[in-house]
């Protein structure tokens, strides 16, 4: 096993507020801003030039799309970031496990290094084939 825990440390506050709340507060500092910018300062201006963001990424999903649609352009940003953060929660589990189990902790490390560059790799073809009318 890569790390020895007792039933202390699993159920213990220092536990919770080091793996979950820490994390959790990090990421609403972040998330605040990044909601301001995206949505109410620079919204208009990243739909006039057509940015390419998470967000419009996000709208070419099937069942996200069908969902924004019937929610609405008020609704469509929080549901944006209900999502953005179930994703954020789910991967910082995966982290917790990662972190007690070392063949997991590989394993995951292996997976999404995999998924990333395939899709980092993509984007950035489609990108310059976009740029240059390939």
């Amino acid at each position: 096993m890569f790390c020895t825990i007792t039933q202390e440390d699993l159920f213990g506050s220092f536990w919770w507020k080091t793996m979950i709340i820490n994390n959790l507060k990090f990421y609403v500092i972040w998330m605040i801003p990044y909601s301001l910018i995206n949505f109410v300062m620079f919204g208009r201006f990243i739909v006039k030039y057509n940015y390419f963001t998470l967000y419009t990424f996000f709208f070419k999903i099937g069942w996200a799309k069908r969902m924004i649609d019937y929610l609405g352009p008020w609704l469509a940003p929080p549901a944006f970031m209900f999502h953005h953060f179930c994703f954020f929660f789910y991967a910082n589990i995966l982290g917790i496990i990662s972190f007690y189990n070392y063949y997991f902790g590989h394993f995951i490390a292996i997976i999404f290094f995999t998924i990333t560059v395939r899709r980092g790799a993509h984007l950035y073809i489609k990108g310059i084939s976009a740029r240059l009318d390939i």
